[in-house]
């Protein structure tokens, strides 16, 4: 072990960087946050908090948080738990990879280092391995289940040296979480009198005192628990080191009812707690402090502060604690936390019907449009999940701490290819099998296949297997066009000096979305009214008519453009200027292009408490401010590096080639 020197100085230095970590958390990101009020938090309920967290790290990484396993920033366990919760990761992206491409990165690295100076300890090893399973890259997750066991030593250790307690205890805790501890060939005994061994006077790990450490001890409880059913060590010295664990980690809570271990932050500390009680089959809200509060109190009113939970690694953990508590029934309501008797609730057994369809990877109707009855007594209860197993289908369903739908009728999933549901044609952001379901619910399963991932239209059961949609589409139910990445169109004057808009470019110019001029594409010239206009056209796929060419004063019926115009007015996407006239010949501004993208669909969701943070805000006019909020929000427009949105300013046609493929890889 350390002598006695190196432990004071190690000790002095980790409570420095402790408080800088600390201070660096909340100091401004760069951005604006969605900004709410610590008071309005107090409201929220676990679907709304679970949202919140999800938003966050979403949009920490489409700022610009890098995925490199450094503290703060993203590892792949924070993408395991967004997996977790349903996140469809292809909408949100930086520098074009999304959040899952990033991962696949990080898995590869760690395969390719193995038994090289570089080689990932055995934290990282793990999280791979889990977030390499959620997934689907079986095949990956395999080759890095077995880098663990060929690391394991005699002595339990998978890393070994000063403070590699930090990675293994984690390990172990990862592949308990995943199931597969018990069952990977790993050996238990030598887990477990490795943990053993580690636990201090005081009931915490690791050894010696001064290093006691909140989250790996409960790690360690957890693993113990886990393992106490598998090892031979004898049962009482595993139950023996269970219990004084927990009295330690007990004696943090703080009167606000979070559990914090000296300069620790107070939402991970909590959040680790509330996984420890429920995993040895204790009530979270029934552990009060002196104060009468509970780790249930403090997530729900304390962990939100102001739009954040903090850092990066805080918003996982958080959002792990919202869910652990959702699958035990805590909704955050009355019904949860008015009485130190309560109980998770559980719903009283009931049966109802709802409406179940499946579509399969080439747009065939796999089953219904039917009503099945779904009871809160069945094996998946009333959700989402439990909807589809009672059709039934084929299903081959995966338990990765939390259950996931793998294959359906002989079609699996396939890389970021696979299974995704709807209820009443909103993609949900919890997994199938937490999604409550109620009496006349449309749940809608299909395999995803292209960049979209917006649910397809419901079926007709009168098609014969074919996926039909609205002939007359409204503005909450436009029919995008799907595009097919494959398919492109080169022009002459795009080359490699437009890099950064060639792909959009192209592969709308292939999908028949966007045209040439005649004098190849011109992606330099700003783009007109009547040239926008007939491009959203096309990408929402609408359907025109023969025009009428009377509805503005300057746009005639001869003209190319009148029947994309008279289109988008029926569909409320244009209104034209009050004097009669459309300009179909001007160039487009910045913020007539955002105003006419915010009319596409229901933007209030995304606009709730977005402010506007450019030096020229006050420039943009009041009938412009909703969509330009819009446009940034969801990712479509950005401001330039001198921080300002100069939404007067032209788009080129290679800029207006970019805002729509971005909208159309992009799930609201």
């Amino acid at each position: 072990m350390f002598k006695k020197n190196t432990k004071s100085i190690i000790s002095k230095s980790l409570v420095i960087l402790m408080i800088i970590m600390t201070l660096l958390s909340y100091m401004p990101a760069g951005i604006s946050p969605l900004i709410k009020n610590a008071e309005a938090a107090e409201d929220d309920s676990i679907n709304n908090l679970i949202n919140e967290a999800i938003k966050n790290n979403c949009e920490s990484y489409m700022s610009g948080t890098p995925v490199d396993v450094q503290w703060g920033n993203f590892s792949s366990y924070d993408i395991y738990i967004l997996a977790k919760a349903g996140t469809n990761f292809i909408n949100f992206k930086y520098e074009g990879l999304s959040l899952a491409e990033r991962a696949e990165i990080l898995i590869d690295e760690t395969i390719a280092n193995e038994g090289t100076p570089a080689s990932s300890n055995s934290k990282r090893v793990a999280q791979d391995y889990i977030t390499a399973e959620i997934l689907g890259e079986t095949e990956k997750a395999a080759v890095l289940l077995n880098i663990l066991k060929d690391r394991q030593k005699e002595s339990g250790e998978f890393d070994q040296g000063d403070y590699t307690i930090y990675n293994n205890l984690p390990a172990y805790d990862l592949l308990a979480r995943s199931d597969v501890l018990t069952k990977s060939g790993i050996s238990i005994d030598n887990a477990v009198i490795y943990i053993l061994d580690n636990q201090d006077t005081t009931g915490a790990w690791p050894w010696p005192t001064e290093f006691n450490d909140f989250m790996v001890t409960n790690q360690a409880v957890r693993v113990l628990k886990a393992a106490e059913n598998y090892s031979t060590v004898t049962p009482s010295a595993i139950q023996s080191a269970i219990d004084s664990g927990v009295t330690w980690l007990k004696s943090n809570q703080q009167d606000d009812g979070s559990f914090v271990a000296g300069y620790d932050d107070a939402v991970t500390d909590t959040s680790e707690m509330i996984y420890t009680l429920i995993k040895l089959g204790e009530n979270p809200m029934e552990l009060k402090s002196s104060k009468g509060n509970s780790s249930t109190d403090f997530m729900m009113k304390g962990a939100y502060i102001n739009g954040s939970f903090g850092n990066v690694t805080s918003t996982t953990w958080a959002l792990d604690a919202y869910m652990q508590l959702k699958a035990i029934g805590f909704t955050g309501g009355e019904n949860n936390s008015d009485s130190g008797t309560d109980k998770p609730v559980i719903s009283p057994t009931e049966t109802f019907k709802v409406n179940v369809a499946v579509i399969g990877k080439d747009g065939e109707v796999i089953y219904g449009p039917r009503k099945v009855s779904v009871s809160s007594s069945d094996k998946y209860g009333a959700t989402a999940l439990g909807a589809l197993d009672v059709t039934g289908l084929d299903c081959k369903i995966i338990d990765i701490d939390g259950l996931f739908v793998k294959e359906i009728d002989g079609q699996e999933n396939e890389g970021m290819s696979g299974w995704m549901y709807a209820v009443n044609g909103k993609v949900p952001s919890v997994s199938a099998s937490l999604k409550a379901i109620n009496k006349g619910d449309e749940i809608l399963w299909w395999y995803s296949t292209s960049a979209m991932g917006k649910a397809p239209a419901w079926p007709d059961s009168s098609t014969g297997g074919t996926i039909v949609t609205n002939p007359n589409p409204t503005m909450n139910d436009l029919v995008v066009a799907v595009i097919d990445t494959e398919k492109r169109i080169s022009f002459d004057d795009v080359d490699d000096s437009l890099s950064w808009a060639r792909d959009a470019i192209e592969i709308l110019a292939g999908n028949g979305i966007i045209d040439g001029t005649g004098s190849g594409f011109e992606p330099h010239r700003s783009i007109t009214r009547a040239e926008f206009i007939k491009i959203i056209v096309k990408a929402l796929n609408l359907e025109t008519k023969e025009a009428s060419g009377d509805l503005f004063d300057d746009v005639d019926e001869s003209e190319w453009f009148t029947d994309f115009i008279e289109c988008a007015f029926e569909n409320k996407i244009i209104a034209g200027d009050p004097d009669g006239k459309f300009r179909p010949n001007d160039v487009i501004s910045r913020n007539e292009i955002a105003v006419i993208l915010s009319r596409i669909i229901d933007k209030e969701k995304l606009l709730e408490n977005y402010d506007l943070w450019y030096q020229d805000t006050e420039d943009i006019p009041e009938w412009a401010e909703a969509g330009v909020k819009f446009a940034l929000k969801a990712n479509l427009m950005k401001g330039y590096e001198d921080n300002s949105f100069k939404g007067t300013q032209p788009l080129t046609r290679a800029e207006a080639a970019v805002v729509i493929y971005r909208y159309l890889t992009n799930n609201f």
